[in-house]
């Protein structure tokens, strides 16, 4: 939502895929993130986090589709194909017909969303953009070497204050997530100074 809330909230009834929403079981212990964002278990951050994103995405008239894929903090090993697998399922449910897909510029889940969405999109007849998913003081990969692999065209969306205002709302659902930047000395706004950038994949 912070690389594209803008795009959601010009979309009324999209539906915003969470592919790393799996709930752990409470035998991991509590990752140095969710401590920093006031969790006392695995089960409880996961299960605030999705509570604060449909009040979120509520704000901007979308819908969440979470999927059972856990979150590398909680996971051992998650394969790419059982990834694309669940993305494709959750895709057909959805009937998709425009996907916006994280360029998978941060480590991690990002990279590993990002690679398996463009695989399906090679076989899919809709429309795909691309995302900057780029977030400050993240260690990431330069946008424009990541583009450089694909055949993508910069796509302007329309500077639209209402829908700027709408995706700062949103971004206070995130109680959570303010505490953990905070906590890095770090502040969510500075995500949302950035202005959206996205590319139609060709």
């Amino acid at each position: 939502m912070l690389g594209c809330g803008e795009l959601v909230a010009a979309h009324p009834g999209a539906v915003v895929l969470t592919v790393f929403a799996g709930i752990p079981g409470d035998a991991y212990v509590v990752p140095e993130w969710d401590a920093a964002c006031g969790f006392s278990s695995p089960r409880q951050a996961v299960t605030v986090r999705r509570r604060e994103e449909r009040e979120a995405l509520q704000l901007l008239d979308a819908e969440p589709c979470w999927l059972s894929c856990p979150e590398s903090q909680y996971r051992r090993k998650v394969t790419l194909d059982d990834v694309a697998l669940k993305i494709s399922r959750a895709m057909r449910r959805h009937r998709a017909e425009l996907v916006a897909i994280p360029l998978g510029l941060v480590q991690g889940d990002h990279a590993l969303a990002s690679e398996a969405m463009l695989r399906l999109a090679a076989g899919r007849h809709c429309e795909w953009i691309l995302y900057d998913d780029s977030l400050p003081a993240l260690k990431r990969e330069n946008a424009e070497a990541r583009l450089a692999r694909f055949q993508a065209e910069p796509l302007e969306l329309p500077r639209d204050d209402y829908r700027a205002y709408l995706k700062r709302r949103a971004a206070e659902s995130y109680e959570s997530l303010q505490r953990g930047f905070l906590s890095a000395g770090r502040e969510l706004r500075s995500c949302l100074a950035l202005p959206e950038r996205y590319w139609r994949l060709g």
